[in-house]
């Protein structure tokens, strides 16, 4: 059968196999990954799928995404670190608030 990322918990996108995607550059905070241009594409369609924005809090430089199975994203352009696809809400312990993929 064909994968159904909307069906997958966020944690299998974003931590495979239990590990965190990408790498952990020098000075980035435990809880912040970077990965190619074309793996974040691929990962963020993937966080996206099946999800439907939400409101999200003013100043907040991007648009929130409520997933299938309640866990909401944010998707922002980052100053200094370019595409982000952030956790706002999980509630997978594994998958911490505030975990955050950049494209490089």
């Amino acid at each position: 059968t064909a994968r159904d990322p909307s069906k997958e918990p966020l944690k299998d996108i974003l931590m495979p196999g239990g590990k965190e995607v990408g790498v952990r550059n020098s000075g980035a905070s435990s809880e912040v990954r970077t990965v190619s241009k074309s793996e974040f594409e691929r990962l963020k369609s993937d966080v996206l799928s099946g999800a439907k924005e939400t409101s999200s809090p003013p100043g907040y430089a991007g648009k929130w995404y409520q997933r299938p199975d309640g866990t909401v994203v944010g998707v922002r352009e980052s100053k200094d670190f370019g595409p982000t696809v952030e956790v706002i809400k999980s509630a997978d312990p594994l998958l911490q608030q505030g975990f955050k993929v950049h494209s490089k």
